[in-house]
């Protein structure tokens, strides 16, 4: 023992050997618990992830594995740097030692981040497939750079302080110049977050007929700046994303929602004035038994009544639902519909008025 103790206080070459033994002691012991931590500890972990039914708490796990050993790794080669005993001519060994070590902090805690927005990101991309999820696709690598910059700026400034140079003055240049480029480009900007509006409230989808202030057509692409339709004559529109933003947008398709699925119909039909009351009233309950006998026509919103006198014609107030959001069955049923009424009329003795107009021409008496 006394050998041992002869040996650690001697020195080698003007190098004490006590503190190289413990720094060497160090590093041995943090591979050892590095070895334990980082597959041991991180095993069992995923074993408890693995039995739940979700994958990302998989990928959560494998990801912390390499930052985790990298971390212990360094925490293990700082203490033992700072265990010997390091010259501070030419400069300060131990103060270098610790800004290496804070600045490598930083950089594996934005690594971490990193991988860890990767998984998130992968995770809202299945999830927004689902039309009923709150988030568009588009918008998921939006988010996803947004906090990749977001801790990019933060450990940058982080090192930027650490290495002693002045972040307040680096933050009123940049705020300047971010001023200047929002002025800039402010129609960028607006664009922008219109786009953000639209992907978030999802008033429409790729695919979707919608109609808006001067378009009316089949949306083919959502992007940054604009959406693109085709309309029916086969030419694009480009719509600036602020202007669907702000303006009222009608969703065709939403029709085909659950529990909806069909278009209406609603139009008034004058019969001629020489109809009366009772041929009216039989009318008016011939068409509604028309409509109700009619497997193609929903029971909801059905209403077949006398409505009003017209300047030349009694009109029947007709509306009613077809069950289907297919335009061509649409106008097939209707179709259908309208010819079934006319035989009804005939039937009846009734018939369409046409607009007339009655001139009576008094003669003077004089």
């Amino acid at each position: 023992m006394d050998g041992v103790n002869e040996f650690l206080n001697s020195s080698i070459l003007g190098i004490q050997v006590r503190p190289v033994a413990m720094a060497i002691g160090v590093i041995l012991s943090t591979i050892a618990i590095r070895e334990y931590a980082a597959k041991k500890v991180m095993n069992i972990l995923a074993g408890f992830a693995a039995k739940t039914e979700v994958t990302w708490d998989d990928e959560v796990i494998e990801s912390l594995r390499p930052p985790l050993s990298l971390f212990i790794l360094l925490v293990g080669v700082w203490t033992a740097a700072r265990i010997l005993h390091l010259p501070e001519k030419p400069f300060h060994f131990h103060h270098a030692a610790d800004l290496v070590a804070q600045i490598s902090i930083a950089l594996i805690i934005a690594w971490t981040a990193m991988r860890l927005i990767n998984i998130m990101e992968s995770e809202l991309k299945k999830k927004s497939m689902n039309p009923e999820y709150w988030m568009d696709t588009h918008l998921v690598p939006v988010l996803s750079i947004g906090l990749k910059l977001a801790f990019g700026i933060g450990i940058f400034v982080d090192i930027a302080q650490t290495l002693g140079y002045s972040v307040s003055a680096l933050v009123a240049s940049l705020g300047i110049g971010g001023v200047a480029v929002a002025l800039a480009a402010k129609d960028t900007l607006a664009n922008f977050f219109g786009s953000i509006t639209v992907m978030v409230d999802k008033p429409f989808r790729i695919g979707d007929w919608v109609k808006g202030d001067n378009f009316d057509g089949v949306v083919e692409e959502i992007g940054f700046r604009s959406t693109r339709i085709r309309t029916s004559e086969k030419t694009v529109k480009v719509v600036p994303n602020d202007k669907i933003a702000s303006m009222i947008v009608e969703n065709m398709d939403r029709r085909k929602d659950k529990g909806i699925n069909m278009r209406r119909v609603n139009f008034t039909l004058g019969l001629e004035y020489k109809a009366t009351a009772e041929q009216m009233e039989n009318a008016v309950n011939t068409l509604r038994e028309l409509l109700g006998a009619n497997n193609n026509i929903s029971e909801e919103g059905r209403m077949v009544f006398f409505s009003d006198f017209g300047e030349s014609s009694l009109n029947l107030l007709i509306s009613y639902f077809i069950k289907t959001t297919d335009y061509q069955e649409y106008l097939r049923i209707r179709q259908d519909v309208n010819l079934a009424m006319m035989r009804a009329l005939e039937r009846l003795g009734l018939a369409v008025a046409l607009p007339t107009r009655t001139l009576r021409i008094e003669k003077d008496g004089n």
